[in-house]
């Protein structure tokens, strides 16, 4: 179980690095 809510609070932390880091890549280029 703790291994399993590890890899899905990465995989969280990871969708919203990406999320976030496309978002701030839109806004600085438009």
């Amino acid at each position: 179980m703790k291994r399993r809510l590890n890899i899905l609070s990465i995989l969280v932390f990871i969708v919203l690095g990406l999320s976030l880091y496309t978002t701030g890549y839109q806004f600085g280029t438009g």
